[in-house]
């Protein structure tokens, strides 16, 4: 394939400017820092994951191709985050399944090309960038029924990197996902995607009050945050 074959050139182009320039050798968890670049203060930033780093772009192509015959998954966590607002650091790729696929189901596909490695039940390594692929299933975030995991995928975006289709959660679906884990940088993904796009209309998740009033809470710091 062309395009991964340009990713990788460009990736490995990346790592030698570092080393010439630098004096040193990123690992591919800096390397995303280096290559997030933040919008001007005001603006909102277009969406699409084909503006994320080149290494989790070669993630997510050896991904499409190795799960092509299983279209039920899509990105969530910091990489689909990237995808609508300010990036930040992210050290993996998150990918939602539907448990009754099983990740043992999925690993020889994922291992057949030599993209991929499984370290643990739910993790797997890519082999060319190092950068982790988990999957997250219900059960394993606090919350999640396979209603709510089924309502995430279908409601998924179709996106595209050099034509290869990318299923990227709503913005509403990250923001239960978010919700749902309620740490501190969950908190801090969720004001990202309210600065971003705004206040989203949640009547249809099924929120519990608890869900509503951090929901509510973090739009109004939000709100003062773009303030200040």
């Amino acid at each position: 394939m062309k395009y991964r074959d340009d990713l990788i050139q460009e990736i490995d182009e990346l790592l030698e400017y570092d080393r010439k320039h630098f004096d040193s050798i990123l690992t591919s968890q800096s390397l995303g820092i280096l290559l997030s670049e933040a919008p001007a203060k005001g603006k909102r930033r277009s969406i699409g994951v084909a503006q994320v780093n080149p290494q989790v772009k070669l993630v997510l192509v050896d991904l499409a191709e190795s799960l092509k015959d299983f279209p039920e998954w899509c990105v969530v966590g910091g990489t689909a985050i990237n995808a609508y607002a300010q990036p930040r650091y992210t050290g993996d790729v998150d990918i939602l399944i539907l448990s009754g696929w099983g990740v043992e189901k999925l690993t020889p596909f994922l291992e057949q090309n030599n993209f991929f490695k499984r370290i643990s039940f739910h993790i797997f390594r890519h082999i060319k960038t190092g950068l982790k692929l988990d999957f997250v299933v219900p059960g394993k975030v606090q919350a999640l029924t396979p209603e709510r995991a089924k309502k995430i995928l279908s409601t998924s975006l179709e996106d595209k990197i050099n034509e290869i289709s990318i299923k990227v959660a709503s913005i509403q679906g990250l923001t239960v996902l978010k919700l749902m884990a309620n740490r501190r940088k969950d908190q801090a993904d969720i004001i990202a995607l309210l600065k971003a796009h705004g206040l989203q209309d949640m009547s249809e998740w099924d929120l519990t009050r608890g869900e509503k009033r951090i929901y509510n809470n973090l739009w109004k710091i939000s709100q003062k945050e773009e303030n200040i």
